[in-house]
């Protein structure tokens, strides 16, 4: 993983980025099957920008037996340190031990209801089987150019889809957190109760005041939520780091992005429940 990136550089790679998936929406307004790839293309380029040699990008699955296999995730981040982490490899495809696997992204051109029942499944198994190789944790992230209007009406609707019941106890395999890019919306998972009082675990909002024109905040939004969403995999990979080394490593990858005029919701979601007004400690 790469040193010295103030929070100069990684705001404006972030606004880079935000504005490569803008122009290729842009460009690409009739071949809407065609965009997914691109859009997976241009993350995965993206990420390699801060990997070391370390680590790789594949798409493919997550092997720990015959019983337990993941479904195919689109982004797995490699720990090439690993001895013999490969079952298979052809390109950028693999089948990987889950000892290798440090992050899993799911990646949506259109993350509408189906594709979010779907992201959530994928994420959550890959987790699952991830944990039974007693190698610590997964990173599961989910990213989606666009959706519909994410009110709380349609947010809720998804968190309780009936196809997510299963998923309902095992809230610490659930995604760490959901970016729905062009609808400029974040929410982040609180996997340790620490923003409600009485100690639930939410998905919330994560708003930025920027007090700039509509349009401007919008494309300001974009690109500190794209950035945020990033900083979760630098984090991945350095708390990787710490596990492989049992040695301290900095890893406040937070201080990357710069927080001014952010908030947390209020409104919170649950897989299987209905949203719930969070009480704020």
């Amino acid at each position: 993983m790469r040193n010295s990136i103030n929070q100069k550089y990684f705001e404006s790679f972030a606004n880079e980025l935000a504005g490569k998936f803008r122009r290729i929406n842009h460009l690409t307004t009739n071949a809407r099957v065609a965009i997914g790839s691109y859009h997976e293309e241009i993350l995965k380029v993206a990420i390699k920008n801060f990997l070391s040699d370390r680590y790789t990008v594949k798409t493919g699955y997550i092997y720990y037996d015959d019983q337990n296999i993941s479904n195919q995730v689109d982004i797995l981040i490699i720990d090439e340190n690993y001895s013999f982490s490969y079952l298979f490899k052809e390109g950028d495809f693999a089948i990987v031990k889950p000892e290798a696997v440090v992050c899993a992204i799911e990646v949506k051109s259109v993350l509408d209801k189906k594709n979010f029942e779907q992201s959530i499944l994928n994420i959550t198994r890959a987790k699952e089987i991830k944990q039974k190789s007693l190698t610590g944790g997964l990173t599961g992230l989910i990213f989606g150019y666009e959706s519909p209007k994410t009110t709380n009406k349609w947010l809720e609707n998804c968190f309780m889809s009936g196809k997510l019941s299963s998923l309902t106890s095992i809230d610490h395999f659930w995604p760490n957190t959901i970016l729905f890019f062009n609808q400029s919306e974040l929410l982040l998972f609180d996997s340790q109760g620490r923003q409600d009082k009485d100690k639930n675990k939410y998905y919330s909002r994560l708003y930025k005041n920027t007090n700039l024109s509509e349009d401007e905040n919008i494309k300001a939004n974009q690109s500190y939520k794209l950035a945020v969403f990033i900083s979760f995999i630098m984090a991945a990979l350095g708390g990787n780091e710490i596990s492989a080394s049992n040695r301290f490593v900095e890893n406040n990858f937070s201080q990357l992005v710069d927080h001014e005029g952010q908030k947390l919701g209020i409104d919170g979601f649950r897989i299987g429940a209905k949203r719930v007004l969070r009480k704020e400690n």
